[in-house]
């Protein structure tokens, strides 16, 4: 019926179908039915637990001197990650920079993997966690922040007044740093922008206070597409600095909501 409004295909005591009087959705935190996936991004896969890629730079806020010089610098071949402002796709983030004491690069960490001598932690993708069938590995998004947007999408062919669904799942890059005074656990933020560029304040949601020992964390948040046929779905850093400006995003997720309703 639009917004807000519905009518339901309900049945009564005797089994038999009839449509519900008008209901008032006034809030879906998540899809709890079925969904219809509009995009699903979870970085591919990649040859071994070392390698790593630039991903898809249409997506990633990637450094583009001249135009974009607020994005990320992608780090290829054995670089380390240690500067604020770069990113890879990897498989493990531990082959991503060096111990604390910058004794060892990206492609020599085999004999530093204990946590209190990383500088970037042990971890394996959301996506498959392990090597599939073939011996490839989950590839995820690692950053070390320094540019707030990460990561924007423009999705078309949206339905009008319809709940939308937009997720993702966080982890930290870093485990407990040796002599770390303090750590700053992830900060990230969900926005999305209606077809003029305007932020929809509905679907905006705070990722916060992710802590190396909580693993992957989901962050979640849907909305009505109000008269909106495209939206532009983006996710931000706002951890300026320490070892929560270090991350890992893998399974970005845009869909069709179809929430499971009880009358």
């Amino acid at each position: 019926l639009g917004k807000n409004y519905y009518r339901a295909m309900a049945l009564d005591d005797a089994g038999s179908s009839y449509i519900s009087e008008p209901i008032v959705i006034t809030a879906i935190i998540e899809c709890a039915g079925s969904s219809e996936v509009l995009f699903e991004e979870n970085f591919g896969l990649l040859e071994n637990e070392k390698a790593r890629s630039a991903g898809n730079t249409e997506h990633i806020n990637v450094y583009v001197k001249g135009s974009n010089e607020d994005g990320y610098k992608y780090v290829d071949g054995c670089g380390m990650l240690k500067s604020d402002g770069t990113y890879a796709i990897m498989a493990n983030p531990k082959y991503g920079g060096c111990n604390i004491d910058g004794a060892k690069d990206g492609c020599d960490c085999e004999d530093a993997i204990e946590l209190v001598n990383m500088w970037f932690r042990d971890i394996l993708d959301h996506t498959q966690g392990r090597k599939d069938e073939n011996g490839k590995y989950g590839a995820m998004l690692m950053v070390n922040g320094d540019a707030e947007l990460v990561y924007s999408r423009k999705v078309t062919g949206i339905c009008t007044n319809t709940i939308m669904n937009f997720s993702a799942w966080f982890a930290s890059a870093s485990g407990p740093m040796k002599d770390a005074k303090e750590y700053k656990p992830i900060s990230m933020q969900f926005v999305v922008k209606d077809k003029n560029g305007g932020i929809i304040d509905d679907a905006t949601l705070i990722v916060e206070d992710i802590d190396y020992k909580d693993g992957w964390v989901k962050g979640e948040t849907s909305f009505n597409s109000g008269d909106n046929d495209e939206l532009t779905v983006e996710i931000y850093n706002y951890q300026e600095g320490g070892q929560g400006n270090d991350f890992l995003v893998d399974d970005i997720r845009f869909t069709i909501c179809k929430p499971k309703v009880q009358l």
